[in-house]
């Protein structure tokens, strides 16, 4: 190589040197924007079911609804569903140790229920009982990706490694209509392949473009080809929240599970299932009526008494958490204030024959003898109207 020619190529490549640290300090911040940008919105899901736990990632969609879109097959068959925004450490750093979110699960966790799936789009969009303060949801791609465009994708796989959290950056290889099996499940959806690796704790996460708009949720790898993952495309999910075919209802499937063997005066099964039923619902004051109800049949009235203050505390006016109250504390022989609860219980609801006759034991119990006889009268008067 002649000496003119090897200096041209030495000013080639240090102009190529130049240029390229001149372009990649632009990607790297765009990319740390992306992640930073698409973090806050991003949850890990942590699911129980028959067989065990599972755990995967989702992003709020919809902030008004407190709607979370992920993959069908991380929720499919769960009894309780429970997500976790990203914390910050003291510094402003994200907090990546899974243990700081399980260890301190009772105040970070936040129930959620399937509100609609589409299994066959392997889609699920979930209702949150509740959003941490400030948190925005992530926009809607208007436009589908393209082969060739740049996508970034944050997901969960490294709950074993300690690192929740994780980011990939890749690239569009396809954008296509798909049919495909994936263990036992059969897929039919419009699906965009990409570079972008897809382990388990990963699926269900966002797949975002350069402005950060969701283009996809991310399902797995193909299992045909290696080194291809494939994520649902957004539109499926937009299909999905405007005509969303209802889920199925685990929660109220055990709640109705609760019932039946109350009814069949199973009370210590309808106890532990209601128990279940409240772990991921621990605001749903009929669960915790009956809860109260069920505590005061099996004799345990300490406990009866903590969940109709817990269930009051939700709502005041719930004339039978007041009237359950009323009777625990009748059976503890507190008879002032049995009779208070049950005088509340009373004007919330004058047709309850069953609160009269309790208040007429309470007043018993503190010796007023005439008001105790005025009670037991006005629950005949109800029952005798009811037989009207």
């Amino acid at each position: 190589m002649s000496g003119r020619l090897s200096k041209r190529m030495s000013g080639m490549y240090a102009v190529a040197v130049a240029a390229l640290f001149l372009v990649l300090p632009g990607r790297i911040r765009a990319n740390e924007e992306v992640f930073k940008k698409t973090l806050p919105s991003t949850v890990l899901i942590v699911s129980k079911t028959e067989t065990g736990t599972s755990v995967g990632t989702g992003v709020l969609v919809d902030a008004e609804k407190k709607l979370v879109a992920t993959a069908h097959h991380v929720v499919q068959g769960s009894q309780r569903v429970v997500v976790f925004f990203p914390s910050k450490d003291s510094e402003g750093e994200v907090i990546t140790d899974p243990r700081h979110y399980f260890d301190d699960a009772e105040r970070l966790a936040i129930p959620a229920e399937v509100a609609a799936s589409a299994p066959e789009h392997d889609l699920s969009v979930l209702r949150l009982e509740h959003l941490p303060k400030g948190v925005e949801a992530i926009p809607l791609a208007k436009d589908g990706p393209k082969p060739g465009q740049s996508v970034h994708a944050i997901g969960n796989s490294g709950v074993t490694d300690d690192a929740l959290w994780r980011y990939s950056p890749g690239k569009v290889r396809n954008v296509y209509s798909k049919r495909w099996k994936a263990a036992s499940d059969q897929y039919a959806a419009s699906v965009v392949e990409t570079t972008l690796p897809a382990n388990p704790g990963d699926s269900g996460g966002p797949v975002v473009n350069d402005q950060g708009h969701l283009v996809g949720i991310t399902h797995g790898f193909d299992p045909n080809q290696q080194a291809v993952g494939l994520s649902i495309e957004v539109r499926e999910l937009q299909k999905l929240m405007q005509d969303p075919a209802p889920a199925p209802a685990v929660g109220e499937d055990l709640f109705k599970k609760a019932m039946k063997h109350k009814a069949q005066k199973e009370y210590a099964k309808s106890r532990e299932t209601l128990v279940e039923f409240l772990r991921g619902h621990p605001a749903h004051e009929k669960a915790l009526t009956e809860l109260a109800w069920v505590l005061n049949e099996q004799r345990e009235f300490g406990e009866s008494i903590v969940i109709c203050i817990r269930t009051l505390k939700l709502n005041d006016k719930n004339a039978e958490a007041w009237k359950e109250l009323g009777y625990a504390l009748l059976m503890t022989e507190d008879y002032e204030r049995s009779a208070k609860a049950l005088a509340i219980a009373i004007e919330l609801c004058p047709t309850d024959a069953g609160a009269y006759r309790y208040l007429a034991e309470a007043l018993d119990g503190m010796g007023e003898r005439e008001l105790a006889d005025q009670a037991r009268k006005a629950a005949r008067r109800v029952e005798e109207g009811r037989g009207k």
